[in-house]
């Protein structure tokens, strides 16, 4: 009689056509969390995973943060195991009212501003701090950047205000390069920072805010004329 072969790792270890690179683990764990992904893009993480499991380096930290995710979703979260996996649809994502998208937004910037971080880095803060999903606060900040920045500027203006021995700067000047590395170069407005420089930082006609006769405004003014020659 034929011995029959001793089972290996190798023997188990599932075939896949490719490894898939984070950015693309990242994107379809994105869109099955929208639930705009298929069954077939669900049972493609798992296979990434499982492979990932028989390797030495083990599954990357994408399919663990995916996996981490949808398992919570099953234990704690009232969804079937097929549901949390995404081989049913879902609901998508839940909504969030707007004013809550720009607390999160506000949220993320002050970290960046604070320490300087990247987006991937503030983003992983304000997860930590709030327990909601960095695909909910990433899309909160993609679409309320702007406000948070006029939210954080008004908050101190209205500071400075009331306060006229906090002096007159509004931004530092690390603050300023953390501001133009999200905002580009293009923005203008002349709010006064360390050592007489200016940042320019455009906004929408709409959003200019109305400045009356106290101290603070005409300081603001009278740094913007210095700046701009105006």
């Amino acid at each position: 009689m034929k011995k029959k072969p001793e089972p290996t790792l190798e023997y188990h270890k599932p075939k896949v056509e490719r490894i898939l690179t984070d950015a693309e683990i990242h994107r379809i764990a994105g869109t099955l969390r929208d639930d705009r992904g298929s069954p077939a893009d669900a049972r493609l993480l798992l296979e990434q995973f499982v492979h990932g499991c028989y390797c030495a380096s083990g599954p990357s930290p994408e399919l663990l943060i995916y996996l981490r995710d949808a398992l919570s979703d099953f234990l704690y979260g009232g969804k079937t195991l097929d549901a949390a996996l995404h081989f049913k649809k879902g609901r998508g994502r839940p909504k969030i009212d707007r004013a809550v998208k720009v607390e999160l937004a506000t949220a993320v910037l002050r970290h960046r501003l604070r320490t300087g971080s990247s987006l991937e880095v503030a983003v992983e803060h304000v997860e930590d701090e709030c327990g909601l999903k960095r695909t909910v606060i990433a899309g909160a900040w993609s679409e309320c950047k702007e406000n948070a920045r006029i939210r954080i500027r008004d908050q101190r203006m209205e500071l400075l205000e009331r306060d006229e021995s906090a002096g007159s700067d509004l931004w530092t000047v690390e603050e300023i390069a953390t501001l133009r590395d999200i905002f580009g170069e293009t923005l203008r407005m002349p709010e006064m920072v360390d050592s007489d420089r200016y940042v320019a930082v455009e906004r929408p006609d709409a959003e200019t805010p109305k400045l009356d006769s106290s101290s603070i405004a005409r300081r603001i003014i009278e740094a913007g004329r210095r700046a701009f020659g105006k």
